[in-house]
């Protein structure tokens, strides 16, 4: 009786046999689990499907791919679901187009009539700036902070030319230089 267990054991552990009498006595059975562990161990070196423990993982890996079958296709670049991807984002940027053209207006260049510049001597001579002047100045500078794009960039500081001076000072700007005190 044994060695019919045993038998039948070794046929489950070589998936010849599906027995349920044989499965409850192996989850009851402490010894039996162990015998199917030593058993399962000899069907894996038998098969050449052991490895020891300290084979280095990569190497198996390795191994296990280069076994393995090459499958090589070719890929179609004009298939049937990609050709209507690509012809609908025609599509949609088409339509998005068109649409800020009839909204937004025409883009075409027009001819802009030369602008009348006033060319006269170039003089060294400082500004005086009147108190009127100053806060005729002061006000254009709160009126551009307040609704400049750069006021949305918090302590961003936007490209001006910033000046002062003490009162009876002068401050001498020329061309292509910095301003000196």
């Amino acid at each position: 009786m044994k060695d019919d267990i045993n038998e039948r054991l070794s046929a489950f552990i070589d998936n010849e046999l599906h027995d349920d009498v044989l499965i409850e006595e192996i989850s009851r059975n402490e010894q039996m689990r162990a015998k199917m562990v030593r058993y399962r161990l000899i069907a894996d070196v038998l098969n050449n499907h052991y490895m020891p423990a300290s084979a280095d993982v990569s190497s198996r890996v390795h191994d296990a791919l280069e076994q393995e079958a090459t499958i090589i296709t070719h890929k179609r670049w004009f298939t049937k679901s990609n050709l209507l991807k690509q012809l609908s984002g025609l599509a949609v940027a088409a339509t998005v187009a068109a649409v800020a053209i009839l909204i937004v207006g025409d883009f075409s260049p027009t001819q802009i009539p030369p602008a009348n510049v006033a060319v006269g001597p170039i003089t060294y001579q400082p500004i005086q700036m009147t108190s009127a002047m100053q806060r005729k100045l002061n006000g254009y500078l709160v009126s551009h902070n307040e609704f400049s794009a750069s006021n949305r960039m918090r302590g961003v500081l936007s490209y001006s030319r910033i000046a002062s001076s003490a009162r009876g000072e002068r401050i001498v700007v020329q061309a292509g230089t910095t301003l000196e005190k």
